[in-house]
């Protein structure tokens, strides 16, 4: 396929390392988020910072499956992109 019909990922990550450390980034996320459990109503904060990681998460994951996906779609013969 001509260069000019593919997908111009950088725009989202600029290299696949950079796609791992947000896969990285975002099992972190979880784990913070999962110190929350049982504490939401203890106090506004709690409800406040939970709710902050969660966007960055959702952000971030939002830009793990464009990345993944349309790079699968480049080549979907290439097993590495699966």
């Amino acid at each position: 396929m001509e260069e000019q019909y593919k997908w111009n990922l950088q725009e989202i990550f600029k290299d696949s390392q950079e796609f791992e450390e947000k896969k990285q980034s975002l099992k972190k996320h979880i784990t913070e988020i999962k110190k929350y459990e049982g504490q939401l109503c203890k106090s506004s904060n709690n409800l406040y910072n939970c709710y902050y990681i969660y966007e960055k998460m959702l952000e971030e994951l939002e830009n793990l499956y464009a990345y993944g996906m349309l790079n699968y779609d480049l080549d979907i013969a290439d097993q590495k992109n699966t």
